[in-house]
């Protein structure tokens, strides 16, 4: 099979040169396609796949769906550990699950790239011993600091092409896409989470109460941006502002920025 996003000789031997775990790289890159291949997970009893977006409500979603078969998680963070719901690594085939239907939920941009730098950079000092995005765990090719403001993060991962992107900043249109052509069947939003995930769970017989987990949002998202890194994220993101219903995100943060300066 040809990896979805074609890899060349030459990006992998450079990509080696940054890690001391090449060798680990390279085979997820030539047989993914990409660093970090996307997450699914498969309820063969109701013929469904949920693909996950990181920072849209994975938590709430999964332990829902675990309650839902009766499945308790102690400490919420254990619900992404595979003792609980199994996981599989990359893109699901349509020829392998023929009958099945793929769900998933996406978010607007600038506020899923606040959310990530909240949970990964800023808060997740308070958890571990060195950074998130840190070459220290034999994972990935760059090091993001966690001192860093939102502007100097957004320099950075700007320079991350999808393919070696983790997927808490990778785009979704990457995640969710195989060949230009979307795969889930149905799209939820995280702005009306609760509303879409009612409808998911009445068609296949889900918890319709969904937790709220892991929330990480305490201010608007909007304070973290001027009107520079608007545009690079826009760049960064460019097919999710397009392709998952976001066209109109860029004017209207654009406004919220120039309204919030009048008022000082």
């Amino acid at each position: 099979m040809k990896p979805v996003i074609s890899t060349s000789k030459k990006l992998i031997n450079r990509t080696l040169k940054y890690c001391q775990q090449g060798s680990f790289i390279a085979s997820r890159l030539w047989r993914y396609g990409e660093l970090v291949p996307q997450t699914r997970y498969v309820f063969t009893d109701r013929k469904l796949i949920y693909l996950v977006v990181q920072k849209v409500a994975c938590t709430s979603i999964k332990t829902t769906i675990a309650r839902s078969y009766g499945i308790k998680v102690q400490q919420e963070e254990d619900i992404h550990l595979d003792q609980f719901l199994q996981s599989k690594l990359g893109r699901p085939k349509k020829n392998e699950y023929p009958e099945y239907t793929i769900f998933s939920f996406v978010r607007n941009p600038y506020d899923r790239l606040v959310s990530c730098y909240r949970d990964k950079v800023l808060d997740v000092k308070q958890r571990y011993s060195v950074p998130y995005f840190d070459t220290k765990l034999g994972y990935y090719p760059y090091y993001i600091p966690h001192d860093i403001s939102f502007a100097e993060f957004v320099q950075i991962i700007v320079k991350i092409p999808d393919y070696l992107a983790d997927n808490h900043f990778k785009s979704q249109y990457a995640i969710l896409s195989s060949y230009g052509k979307l795969l889930p069947d149905f799209i939820g939003r995280m702005e009306t989470l609760q509303q879409d995930w009612e409808k998911l769970a009445k068609t296949y017989n889900f918890d319709v109460n969904l937790a709220h987990l892991n929330s990480t949002q305490k201010t608007s998202f909007s304070k973290y941006y001027t009107q520079e890194l608007v545009d690079l994220v826009y760049q960064r993101y460019q097919k999710d502002f397009e392709h998952l219903g976001y066209s109109q995100a860029k004017q209207a943060l654009r406004q919220k920025i120039e309204n919030n300066l009048q008022k000082k």
